[in-house]
């Protein structure tokens, strides 16, 4: 009988020896989160180990997670499936059909729009004296010249009697050159482009795209 209870006590101790071992080796797993100092010097097991090595922890499982779980690979194959965009554009779709194009877009876009809109009518005229300048420009004015002629008949019969069709040609490239630099020319252009700018960005996402 008395050996039993020195077995029974002994076995006692042990589990509150383990216990109390176990407790304390979690605690000194998980605490404390930063170092502590007496003087200059950091007292030994502070930070505890997962605190202290969190960083390369992290790391590591990040690796793990994109090396065997979800790799970049299988992220960009499902968003690749058609079935995938699909959702993806029906939910958003839904979301801001019925809102205003300056609420869909972000505002840092819009900003950077605003501010270079007024870029567009010097890019058009720029572009159009290009055009109008080139080989293409001047056989395109003169084919469309060549249709006017032909519709008309007669009566534009009587203009070629004073002049020829290839200097009614290079008059109207004339003109229209002068006309992309003329300031009247171009404040109308810029704002009919403000304008229509301003009634695109507060349409409705839906009213642009549509249902279909």
């Amino acid at each position: 009988m008395h050996v039993l209870l020195i077995i029974t006590f002994m076995v006692i101790i042990g589990a509150l020896i383990g216990g109390i071992t176990n407790v304390i080796a979690i605690r000194m797993l998980f605490h404390p989160f930063k170092p502590y100092y007496i003087f200059k010097f950091r007292i030994p097991f502070t930070p505890g180990l997962i605190p202290k090595r969190r960083d390369e922890i992290a790391q590591k499982i990040g690796q793990v997670i994109e090396d065997h779980l979800i790799t970049e690979d299988m992220i960009r194959y499902k968003l690749n499936q058609s079935q995938s965009k699909e959702t993806i554009l029906d939910k958003f779709y839904l979301s801001y059909k019925r809102k205003p194009v300056t609420h869909v877009l972000p505002q840092q876009l819009i900003q950077i729009a605003d501010n270079n809109i007024d870029k567009v009518t010097e890019f058009l005229c720029e572009r159009a004296r290009i055009y109008l300048n080139s080989a293409k420009g001047t056989h395109d004015i003169y084919e469309m010249l060549d249709t006017f002629f032909q519709e008309k008949g007669k009566i534009i019969g009587l203009l070629q009697m004073f002049m020829t069709k290839e200097s009614i040609a290079e008059r109207i490239q004339y003109e229209l050159i002068r006309l992309t630099e003329h300031p009247k020319a171009r404040s109308i252009i810029n704002k009919v482009i403000h304008n229509e700018y301003e009634t695109l960005k507060y349409k409705q996402l839906g009213e642009l795209i549509g249902d279909d």
